[in-house]
């Protein structure tokens, strides 16, 4: 369940503020009981046809992200952008986060939330979970730092949280079968994008 409403999450906020609730609710509706059951179930079913082709999913990353982010593209492509993101002669303005408290306790909340969600999805107690945790951390960590660094710009708490979630979000799939040298690399190219994405 709860794999299946974060799905609906990464749909809200793509389109936040510019829907109202019942719209949200009726697309909540559907990604939780249509678009991720189907995913699901070609991902984790014995007979799926994903599984049956040898895809791996370990955290549940590409049916999660997969849903959320198919449904934000469609949602934003019908939306279109945010009033006041393109000048007249199309440059992209950067909206930066308002409140940089919230967005750190966000942040913060997000990452230990990872932990649970990578450890946990081994269901089982085993040393395996250290090593979803020390992939976990270390991705979220070196995406954040090392993008920084290797662009030459300052060091914004906003980048940083975005860095580190892209990061994140970069090694949940694949956290249990990573050597940790390779959670580095997928941590750099992981908030590497999220932040060159935000910098266009």
């Amino acid at each position: 369940m709860m794999f299946a409403s974060t799905a609906a999450i990464i749909h809200s906020g793509a389109m936040a503020e510019r829907t109202n609730c019942s719209s949200y609710l009726l697309e909540a509706i559907g990604i939780t009981t249509v678009m991720y059951p189907v995913l699901g179930s070609w991902t984790w079913n014995e007979n799926g046809l994903l599984k049956h082709i040898g895809f791996i999913d370990f955290a549940g990353s590409t049916v999660v992200h997969s849903a959320g982010e198919r449904c934000s593209l469609a949602g934003i492509i019908i939306l279109g952008p945010y009033q006041g993101r393109f000048g007249a002669n199309g440059k992209a303005h950067v909206i930066p986060g308002h409140n940089l408290g919230m967005i750190s306790i966000g942040g913060f909340l997000l990452w230990f939330g990872w932990f649970g969600f990578n450890a946990g999805s081994t269901l089982a107690s085993s040393t395996n979970i250290g090593d979803n945790v020390v992939n976990t951390e270390l991705a979220g960590a070196v995406g954040a730092m090392l993008m920084s660094l290797t662009t030459k710009q300052l060091a914004l708490m906003g980048n940083a949280i975005n860095g580190s979630i892209g990061g994140l979000v970069a090694i949940t799939a694949s956290c249990a079968t990573m050597d940790i040298p390779f959670a580095i690399l997928t941590g750099m190219i992981g908030g590497g994008i999220s932040i060159l994405v935000l910098c266009c």
